[in-house]
């Protein structure tokens, strides 16, 4: 079955309403973005999101996430995708989820603690991040650095879309990984301008808060579309 890009977007968020020891839960979800027509209803206004732990090899402990229409406005009866076990056995009472889906069909999760981020993967610039946290693809800064370079040499091309993230009065300019502010951020995959263009799959996420491999595994889970299915 053949769906068109834009009713393919959505955006949906929730409360962790309860803590297991596993990571297999049960949010309840809600359209986040009522007043942006760019933003579909692929998945209807509110979709279940729960979350199932397997392993494709013993070294390898993912959670199938999976959302699911439960209203005649989607589009879709479910959406799923995996991200690291430990990712999800991270979220608490109370944290902030959201899953997004982006105009170039990029997913994202996030997750804030107390408006606060804890971790995103994905899309990260089409998903909330948080009270002092922001990321953007860098087109214009990398023209800039393109021009200089064009004085030594006019065939230079910048080799990737950096991603300029922003963390308090912290700045750092990302093309594979770094630190800004508390945060580590880890670009599994960069931006691609054109038609269509092909969004960034990234990890920003705080040590010590969220596991060290967790978002990493993750954002390399989506950029493989590891379990990626529409029904």
């Amino acid at each position: 079955m053949m769906f068109h890009a834009l009713p393919q977007t959505f955006a949906y968020q929730g409360v962790i309403a309860d803590e297991h020891r596993t990571a297999s839960r049960r949010v309840e979800l809600r359209r986040s973005q009522p007043d942006n027509r760019a933003v579909g209803t692929f998945l209807g206004h509110q979709p279940i999101l729960e979350t199932v732990e397997y392993e494709r090899e013993p070294w390898q402990l993912y959670s199938r996430v999976t959302l699911t229409c439960t209203d005649r406005k989607g589009k879709a009866k479910s959406l799923s995708f995996a991200l690291d076990r430990e990712l999800v056995a991270t979220w608490r009472p109370g944290d902030e989820l959201h899953v997004v889906r982006t105009l170039d069909l990029g997913l994202a999760v996030s997750v804030l603690r107390n408006q606060r981020l804890v971790a995103a993967v994905g899309a990260v610039t089409g998903v909330p991040l948080g009270r002092g946290v922001s990321a953007r693809n860098a087109m214009d800064i990398a023209a800039e650095m393109e021009a200089v370079a064009h004085r030594y040499n006019a065939a230079f091309e910048f080799p990737m879309t950096p991603l300029l993230v922003e963390v308090d009065q912290h700045r750092g300019l990302i093309t594979y990984s770094g630190r800004v502010g508390v945060y580590d951020v880890t670009v599994v995959r960069p931006y691609v301008a054109g038609k269509p263009s092909r969004a960034e799959c990234v990890a920003i996420f705080q040590p010590g808060v969220s596991p060290d491999t967790a978002a990493p595994t993750s954002a390399k889970l989506l950029e493989s579309a590891e379990g990626f299915a529409i029904t």
